[in-house]
């Protein structure tokens, strides 16, 4: 998936101060858990699929934090928040699907962004 990719190749510039932002706005959201996005993917058997994108996203925000010393909290936090926006963006289309809902589609995607808010918003059509 293409808007997987997009996210995974987010994590090449994440420095201390984009860790910090995400893992504050994590905290920030209750630190939210993909509840009816994971019912949703399961329902369409899409779930291994999620699973995999949000393991991406993870697995890059950790390699990016071990390689540059961030701190170990503000990481883990970072690394759930890209976990959790992978699996919401690799199930965006699952929308309406067993109560999963644009309001929790939200709560895990915001995290993400704000360590990215100093960039200009892409339109799908400029990718």
């Amino acid at each position: 998936m293409e808007s997987v990719a997009h996210l995974v190749a987010m994590t090449n510039r994440l420095d201390e101060h984009r860790i910090k932002a995400i893992a504050e706005s994590y905290r920030l959201h209750g630190l939210p858990h993909k509840r009816m996005a994971l019912a949703a993917a399961r329902l369409t058997h899409r779930d291994a699929e999620a699973h995999r994108a949000a393991r991406d996203v993870s697995t890059g925000v950790h390699l990016m934090s071990m390689a540059n010393g961030h701190d170990p909290l503000d990481a883990r936090l970072a690394a759930q928040a890209g976990s959790n926006a992978g699996f919401a963006v690799a199930t965006e289309d699952l929308i309406g699907v067993a109560g999963y809902s644009w309001k929790e589609y939200a709560l895990l995607v915001d995290p993400w962004f704000a360590g990215f808010a100093d960039e200009p918003v892409q339109r799908k059509e400029d990718e």
